[in-house]
């Protein structure tokens, strides 16, 4: 699996960026002049335009040696959309896409934001999960974040699972919402990772607003639904990679990855 590298911040961008979405218009033009127009729904791409200044000669030769290995625009790269949010389903956690110990209850709670927040309950005498797998690998830094909150005075757990080892954060969920966040790499180094939460024998928490990147720390939520922003067949947009030296170990160059979006 190729992977578009990170920086040494465990950003993979640098601020500001651009994000262009497009999409293909279809035109049938009738013999008496009328024109119909409708979107061709399968297909739609994403591109990134990303400027770097001041990289490291190590960042810089990352960025060169994937060039380098895909032949320009000739082979794909998974690429992580850096304003995006990772999860799919990220409000709906009975999808399939959570897979859920089975002594852990799921329901609705109350509103909170512009969303719906789940109550879990652990009705079990033994520690219940409940986790998504996504395909990132466990030696990419990634920050896994969400709401908690419970009206007793109890702790959830955030689990970080890649090559058999377990990542915790125990956090408080007493005194109204709090968002807490696991960031780093995983201490394993599996080619997926897991991401969830663990609740205690008895404890009833409310959850809002899962939210996965690859940064270290969380941004404002994106709330999403079936797709979540992982490519895994984007393409360098140019075959050139041209490069500028501002000094000793500081470089300067600006890409375009560009990605279709599965529909």
């Amino acid at each position: 699996m190729t992977l578009f590298p990170q920086l040494a911040s465990g950003a993979t961008v640098q601020y500001p960026f651009e994000t262009a979405t497009r999409v293909r218009t279809l035109v049938n033009e009738a013999e008496d002049g009328k024109v119909i127009r409708f979107a061709d729904t399968g297909v739609r791409s994403v591109r990134w335009r990303i400027d770097y200044s001041d990289l490291s000669a190590a960042e810089w030769g990352a960025l060169r040696d994937l060039h380098a290995a895909v032949e320009g625009r000739l082979r794909p790269f998974v690429f992580f959309d850096p304003s995006a949010n990772l999860f799919s389903w990220s409000e709906d956690f009975e999808r399939p896409v959570w897979v859920r110990d089975p002594f852990l209850i799921v329901g609705a709670s109350s509103l909170f934001g512009d969303g719906t927040a789940t109550r879990f309950a652990n009705s079990s005498p033994t520690e219940q999960r409940i986790v998504q797998v996504v395909p990132v690998p466990g030696s990419y830094q990634t920050c896994f974040s969400v709401w908690l909150r419970s009206s007793t005075n109890s702790v959830a757990t955030l689990v970080r699972i890649s090559g058999g080892s377990v990542d915790r954060l125990t956090a408080s969920t007493s005194g109204g919402w709090r968002r807490v966040f696991l960031s780093g790499a995983a201490s394993g180094s599996g080619l997926t990772t897991e991401f969830g939460i663990e609740l205690a024998a008895g404890v009833e928490v409310e959850v809002y607003g899962a939210q996965l990147e690859v940064q270290p720390a969380p941004s404002t939520y994106k709330k999403t639904t079936l797709g979540g922003g992982i490519f895994p067949d984007a393409h360098f947009a140019e075959d050139r990679l041209e490069c500028w030296a501002d000094g000793p170990g500081r470089f300067r160059t600006a890409i375009e990855v560009e990605a279709r979006v599965a529909v």
